[in-house]
């Protein structure tokens, strides 16, 4: 019996070597007939990556230049679309569809560094489940970086499929920082584009193999080889993602323009799709009120091109403002109502927990006084 055990133990062990020895053969002969270039264009969806489930803490370079900010576990989760979830909608993502509200910006509504419960887009749809008396489900789809139209991307690509009835949205620095460089959406470079010329090299057999077959022991390999690259060419604390984009000197009434023609394309996209728009205005601490701070970004190399850029950052919360008048949207002003200061804001524009907490009532009291909105999320 034990003889014939092992016949077959060996059988299969040889038929299993076979297999693997045939498998390289023709991932050697796969590998070695593609061409060494291959180029694609990728349209870029930039949400955060999907079925996300991890702690995020802030690092020691990035607390040395925000206020108040404490290094602590932030939980961040998102469902398989990337939206970013809550403490309630973890047990139910299967069962987000359709949302209430979505809420779409960079990473001012991201809110990395804010506790999951406090991050505002969820705390106001549980507090509007309290006024409404009703379940309301509140999607956030912002994400670092991001400006008006890869919201428009964003909302095309997934947005509009969760069929939310309202779209509230907030950005306008991550618009300034890309416009103020190059005078267009359409010239940014790769992490801020809204398509990308992908050109894909054969790497070497040995890195394709480890790639493919150790893919965890590759990627720790990478990230460790990047440490050392960076370590030995000097890097700073600042990655300049716009190094080779500030050939041109662009005016401020391009920038402005430029703004206004993203927001109504956002508005007709909205319309046409019936979904209510709701604009707010940015929290900051960037006015004249706040000069020593204003000094501190100014000695920060990473941060000095924003200094200069301040009255135009001004005039765009304004444009929020005047473009909602006109076109019958109701505007939060967040600007206005969040105190330019370290005990709500960070850095420059982002909020800890208690700015969070604030942003979030400020939206509900607003969406309560509007008739239109709450007669429509009542429904």
């Amino acid at each position: 019996m034990k003889g014939i055990f092992k016949l077959v133990f060996f059988n299969m062990l040889a038929l299993l070597c076979l297999i693997m020895i045939l498998e390289f053969i023709f991932d050697i002969r796969y590998f070695l007939a593609q061409p060494e270039e291959k180029h694609h264009i990728e349209y870029v969806r930039r949400m955060k990556d999907p079925f996300v489930n991890r702690t995020v803490t802030p690092e020691d370079r990035y607390l040395k230049h925000t206020t108040g900010l404490r290094q602590d576990h932030f939980r961040f989760v998102t469902n398989r679309d990337g939206l970013i979830l809550g403490p309630r909608d973890y047990s139910r993502q299967d069962s987000l569809k359709p949302c209430d509200i979505l809420f779409m910006g960079g990473s001012t509504t991201e809110c990395l560094f804010v506790h999951d419960s406090l991050r505002f887009a969820y705390r106001t749809g549980r507090l509007l489940s309290q006024q409404l008396n009703k379940d309301m489900i509140a999607l956030n789809g912002a994400l670092s970086g991001n400006h008006t139209l890869h919201a428009i991307s964003n909302l095309l690509h997934t947005g509009l499929s969760y069929q939310p009835r309202v779209l509230v949205y907030m950005e306008n620095i991550n618009d300034l920082a890309l416009l103020s460089k190059t005078g267009s959406y359409f010239d940014a470079p790769p992490s801020r584009a809204l398509s990308v010329l992908n050109t894909e090299q054969k790497p070497g057999y040995l890195r394709h193999w480890f790639s493919a077959y150790l893919p965890n022991i590759y990627r720790h390999y990478t990230v460790i080889a990047a440490r050392i690259e960076q370590q030995r060419n000097g890097a700073s604390d600042m990655v300049d993602e716009f190094k080779g984009y500030r050939s041109m000197e662009n005016r401020e009434d391009v920038i402005l323009a430029e703004y206004v023609k993203a927001l109504k394309t956002l508005h007709g996209i909205c319309e046409a799709n019936g979904v209510k728009l709701v604009l707010m205005t940015q929290f900051n601490r960037l006015d004249s009120a706040n000069m020593p701070f204003l000094r501190q970004i100014n000695e920060h190399s990473g941060l000095s091109e924003l200094s200069k850029w301040i009255p135009t950052y001004i005039k765009m919360n304004q444009v929020i403002r005047d473009f909602s008048r006109q076109h019958g949207i109701r505007c939060i002003d967040l600007d206005r109502e969040i105190p330019h200061t370290g005990r709500h804001i960070y850095d420059q524009v982002h909020v800890n927990d208690a700015g969070s907490v604030l942003a979030s009532e400020i939206i509900v009291r607003e969406v309560m006084a509007d008739t239109a909105l709450t007669s429509l999320l009542s429904q």
